[in-house]
């Protein structure tokens, strides 16, 4: 069991636990840190959290102030973890949990958020099917890739969003920020 503690906001200092799981490399608290510096005051903000692992950041952004967080992830035990730790932490109204793997989320979404996050396993190649949907339902997105595989997605990222507006690396993982006025 991976226990994750909540950095900022008014859960500050609580902890999630989540299921261990090969798969699932929780953001650290650096790079969480470093990205919430950056998006500012989300103070009544709609959040995707996709490919959410353990929930992590999805429940730092309620604990900062977003109105509402749509997590995305296909594995029936992650998202039965997300569900509990928002019960116990008395969020389970701002967070609403789609198990489902995040094309066939896009495919059916119509709704626009404020900020995606997209942090899928390191070693898989984002798709352009999925590219194509997210593109259409952000005002800012934020994307997590591993720097080995940075090369392969990064013509990809830029076919859809016309190159990253900001970007930075932190150990192995590099950070894109796609902002639309």
């Amino acid at each position: 069991m991976g226990i994750l503690r909540i950095d900022g906001g008014f859960l500050k200092g609580r902890y999630i636990k989540f299921p261990d799981f090969k798969d699932v490399r929780p953001i650290t608290s650096y790079i969480k840190k470093a990205v919430f510096d950056i998006l500012g005051d989300i103070k009544g903000f709609y959040f995707a959290d996709v490919f959410c692992g353990s929930g992590i950041f999805g429940i730092e952004a309620i604990s900062r102030g977003a109105e509402k967080v749509i997590f995305v992830e296909r594995s029936k035990t992650l998202c039965k973890s997300i569900l509990e730790n928002l019960v116990d932490l008395g969020i389970e109204s701002r967070g609403e949990i789609f198990c489902t793997d995040a094309e066939n989320f896009f495919q059916k979404n119509d709704r626009v958020f404020d900020v995606v996050f997209v942090d899928p396993p390191f070693r898989q190649k984002l798709s352009d099917h999925l590219m194509e949907k997210i593109a259409g339902s952000y005002k800012v997105l934020v994307i997590r890739r591993h720097k080995s595989t940075m090369a392969q997605d990064i013509n990809l990222m830029n076919s859809f969003f016309g190159g990253a507006s900001d970007k930075r690396i932190y150990s192995d993982s590099v950070i894109y920020f796609f902002f639309r006025s």
